[in-house]
C-alpha cells in the first residue's frame, strides 16, 4: 500500500490514505486509518452514484473533522476520474 501525498491544500488531522494494489480493478481503492493506523474503511468508487464513496468497518465511530476529510477525499477523487473520461 502506498501514502497517498494529498499536497498543501488538503492535510487531514485525524486519518490517512492507502492505495492499495487492485491491479484487477478499473478504478482505484483508498483504505482509510487513523494516523495510529487503525483501519477505518475503504474508499472505493460505487457505480450506482458513479463516485468514489467510504464504505466504513463495523463498529467505527466518527466525529465532524474525519467525516470532512473523508467526504472531501471522495469528492476530489471523484474530480480527479470524471476529468479523466
Amino acid at each position: 500500500m502506498t501514502e497517498i501525498e494529498l499536497g498543501n491544500t488538503f492535510q487531514p488531522k485525524w486519518v490517512r490514505f492507502l492505495l492499495t494494489e487492485t491491479p484487477e480493478r478499473k478504478t482505484h481503492v483508498w483504505l482509510v486509518q487513523t494516523k495510529d493506523g487503525e483501519d477505518l474503511g475503504e474508499i472505493k468508487f460505487w457505480s450506482r452514484w458513479r463516485k468514489y464513496s467510504f464504505f466504513p468497518l463495523p463498529h467505527t465511530l466518527y466525529e465532524q473533522d474525519c467525516l470532512w476529510d473523508i467526504a472531501d477525499f471522495c469528492a476530489r477523487k471523484t474530480k480527479e476520474w470524471r476529468e479523466s473520461k
